[in-house]
């Protein structure tokens, strides 16, 4: 386990990088810890602070919104701060595609970063995605979600669904996503 913590003109930047021989929960804790850093800094310095992730190797950032470090990394915004303590909502690039409830398929590409593969009419639908991209013959997978206990919601948690793909070399999220006017599969 790798953590730091660099302090700049930019602001405070708190790093957790996991490796490979740790338990998965120290993982799955990091982003609440990283909230925890980025409300305080939020309130401290008045400006918004974001928890971000990378793929490759997984790591957890708590860093200002408007830090070079997100689009140097290429990080994936998580969650947004206000100096109030108010978690923002992050805006959707795919918003054109909604209209009905679905199901978005993100994975990891080869450069760590993630794409969107396609939406859904259900998480089985989803699922058989995976399976097909893992060449997997198998029917039936297990997901992970994430409970935030602090901000979160019954809604939040069951809403996006994670797995990793064989020897956790890609990673799949699966996002209920409120509205679609088009359906990949």
């Amino acid at each position: 386990m790798t953590i730091s913590t660099i302090t700049s003109p930019h602001g405070v930047h708190w790093q957790y990088e996991h490796c490979v021989d740790e338990p998965q929960e120290t993982l799955d804790m990091a982003p609440s810890i990283a909230a925890t850093i980025a409300i305080d800094e939020a309130q401290k310095t008045g400006k918004n602070y974001v928890v971000a992730s990378s793929a490759q190797p997984p790591t957890i950032h708590a860093l200002a919104s408007d830090h070079p470090a997100i689009a140097d990394l290429g990080l994936t915004i998580m969650y947004e701060f206000t100096p109030r303590g108010e978690r923002v909502g992050q805006p959707n690039p795919f918003k054109e595609l909604m209209e009905n409830g679905v199901w978005e398929l993100r994975m990891t590409d080869t450069a760590g970063g993630w794409v969107t593969e396609g939406a859904y009419e259900s998480v089985v639908a989803a699922g058989k995605r995976i399976l097909k991209l893992e060449n997997d013959p198998g029917s039936a997978l297990f997901f992970k979600f994430h409970v935030e206990t602090k901000w979160g919601s019954d809604e939040e948690a069951f809403s996006y669904l994670q797995f990793a793909g064989k020897n956790a070399s890609r990673l799949y999220g699966v996002k209920r996503v409120k509205r679609v006017t088009r359906v990949t599969h």
